[in-house]
């Protein structure tokens, strides 16, 4: 004895186990039992050993716990790894569900028939439209393991690949759509058709944000947004543009000279030559846009400027034939006998008193100078503003 336990001989420990494991109880279990009672050496170990050769337990135990996960290479460029399944029966159809690696683009077809000649010819317009993958992804189908499908592989020179029997997570990013597809058909059955159904959840899909990707699969696909019932939503584009252009116009317009150059103008044109000055002489030949003028330089240069390079010139003016214009005018004009101006008695004031201390020179007004008149016209008399300041002399103290 060992305890409360009995301890078994050599020749007789095969029985023992024999017994414990006529139950099939498992290592754990079969372990508990043992100990309850007997033990020899090492018996824990025997009990795993004979667990592990019976036939029955290990056709009858658990699945193995999962591998490590191997997600798929991402492609580099839309369209260049495709991964294909069919959805149905559902709704009465079958549907060949394609969608790409890169981009989660999806195309659906509802399909009649699932034979590999029918599939050939859906995938043969989808390559029409967006090219020949490099890769395609598929179950294994009998139309796809069909040896006339294997050719059209083999023509198109595309690397098919198939997943392991009863292993759909190989081919996880169709059957994950297919799941998709069926839950949102489901939810659109108030519409009319099922094509409709498709359609409507079609583009809310490609211009969904991918939870992988985080863009939308038209994004990637595309490099663009399809245009939804949403985008009425947002401002107009084309208008904010508009105005935007028309602001600067006016900022513009608060900065520019006013007027063109009309065709045979004299304009200074800006001269980019090295060593030369910066203006040169030109004349405006024709104007070839709204702002652009072809301008005549020397006698063969032709020069193409825009009107931010160019300047208005004023031609020299002839000054000895502006003199002599000038004289020739002076001497036709006729000038009119001089007379005196004679000024009005009110305008002239003697101070009377300062004679005695100033002398004999009466103070008053110096008689006007003799200016030209005009013969025929009336000789107006001067009216002073404000009247005359009258002076008086200062009152002395007599001595």
């Amino acid at each position: 004895m060992w305890g409360s336990r009995v301890v078994v001989p050599h020749k007789f420990r095969p029985c023992v186990l024999q017994e414990l494991h006529s139950a099939h109880p498992g290592v754990v279990k079969m372990k508990s039992l043992a100990r309850s009672y007997v033990w020899w050496p090492n018996i824990d170990a025997q009990i795993e050993s004979q667990v592990k050769s019976c036939h029955s337990c290990q056709q009858l135990q658990r699945e193995p716990r999962l591998a490590p996960l191997h997600p798929w290479v991402w492609p580099s460029s839309p369209w260049e790894r495709i991964h294909v399944d069919f959805a149905g029966p559902f709704e009465g159809h079958m549907y060949l569900i394609v969608v790409d690696a890169h981009s989660k683009w999806p195309e659906v077809q509802i399909m009649d028939s699932t034979t590999a000649g029918k599939t050939i010819q859906v995938l043969r317009s989808l390559f029409s439209r967006h090219g020949i993958p490099q890769i395609l992804v598929s179950d294994n189908g009998p139309q796809f393991c069909s040896e006339e499908f294997d050719k059209f592989m083999r023509s198109n020179s595309i690397k098919h690949i198939r997943s392991a029997p009863y292993h759909p997570a190989t081919n996880g990013l169709a059957e994950r759509f297919v799941q998709t597809f069926k839950h949102a058909l489901k939810s659109l059955r108030g519409m009319a058709s099922v094509q409709q159904r498709l359609d409507t959840f079609l583009l809310t899909y490609r211009n969904t944000p991918h939870a992988t990707t985080k863009e939308a699969p038209a994004m990637l696909f595309l490099k663009r947004r399809l245009r939804s019932r949403l985008d009425l939503i947002k401002p107009n584009v084309r208008g904010a543009v508009r105005v935007s252009q028309d602001s600067q116009l006016l900022r513009r317009q608060g900065h520019s000279r006013e007027g063109q150059f009309g065709v045979g103008d004299p304009v200074l044109v800006r001269d980019y030559r090295r060593g030369e000055e910066k203006w040169t002489d030109g004349v405006v030949q024709e104007q070839t846009g709204p702002v652009s003028y072809q301008v005549k330089v020397g006698e063969t240069g032709l020069w193409r400027r825009h009107a931010d390079q160019m300047l208005s010139r004023s031609e020299p003016v002839n000054q000895e034939g502006q003199d002599s214009a000038v004289k020739s005018s002076f001497s036709q004009l006729q000038l009119p006998s001089s007379h005196t101006v004679g000024t009005p008695d009110h305008m002239v004031a003697t101070d009377q008193g300062q004679d005695k201390n100033l002398g004999s020179t009466k103070t008053g007004l110096v008689d006007a100078p003799e200016l030209p008149q005009a013969e025929g016209t009336p000789l107006k008399e001067h009216v002073r503003r404000y009247p005359l300041r009258k002076t008086k002399p200062p009152a002395r103290y007599c001595v």
